[in-house]
């Protein structure tokens, strides 16, 4: 932005996406916190979640002070429990589809197909308000900003020119393919009820075993804040 259109502009735009990234850090560390809570039935107390958080947000602070080098090796871990995660999730939901494997769901009551085929918006039933398309496309937004990481991280690069508009292409292809995959699988195999009701239902269908999926929700977490916690002090610098 600084290049194209002036110093100010660029600076005013780069101070709010450091804000963004450094605030995005801290609420990827709490979702970890709450998944890992929610998928494993671990103990609580008061102000949990906070707590832990916190010590998890000291330790993975320690982890990008020591180099960049150290968290390359921890998102390679992180990226290979996500994908097989994701591997789990469609193979598991594809058995479900044809019946040979439920999961911790029933396959007579949760399994309906083309269920969820036009729009069919409802009143939520803790808040009274009706959502929309635009505002439920607000909730879904977040999760496909993952692909800015690598631009960035582009000073460690040998040749950014060459390898962030590969890698930036590549990886809006790559996640645009998986996420509608995932949503139209979901969608036409499972019932309109079970995907309102059931906030884990990806990881209720997982093969072979639930937990699979959890931990990958939790790597998921912690791995882009890990990337938020990397290339905020970079903005920051670069402004």
């Amino acid at each position: 932005c600084s290049r194209n259109l002036g110093h100010e502009f660029g600076g005013a735009v780069g101070l709010l996406y450091y804000v963004g990234e450094t605030i995005a850090a801290s609420m990827y560390v709490l979702g970890a916190v709450e998944a890992g809570f929610e998928s494993f039935g671990l103990p609580r107390f008061d102000a949990h979640a906070q707590v832990v958080a916190v010590v998890a947000m000291l330790m993975l602070g320690a982890t990008v002070a020591v180099g960049v080098k150290h968290v390359n090796r921890f998102a390679s871990v992180f990226l290979g429990i996500v994908l097989l995660s994701i591997c789990c999730a469609l193979v598991g939901v594809t058995l479900f589809a044809t019946g040979e494997y439920a999961g911790a769901l029933a396959v007579g009551e949760d399994r309906a197909f083309g269920d969820n085929f036009g729009p069919a918006w409802e009143r939520d039933r803790k808040t009274g308000i009706t959502p929309t398309f635009w505002s439920l496309l607000a909730l879904f937004y977040p999760s496909v900003t993952g692909i800015m990481a690598g631009s960035n991280r582009s000073g460690v690069l040998k040749s950014p020119t060459n390898s962030i508009p590969r890698g930036t292409v590549s990886a809006v292809v790559l996640t645009t393919l998986l996420y509608v995959g995932v949503v139209w699988v979901f969608g036409s195999v499972m019932s309109n009820e079970t995907l309102k009701n059931e906030k884990l239902v990806v990881a209720l269908v997982a093969w072979p075993h639930p937990l699979v999926v959890k931990l990958g929700i939790v790597m998921s977490c912690i791995g882009a804040a890990l990337q938020s916690l990397t290339s905020a002090p970079r903005l920051l610098t670069a402004i």
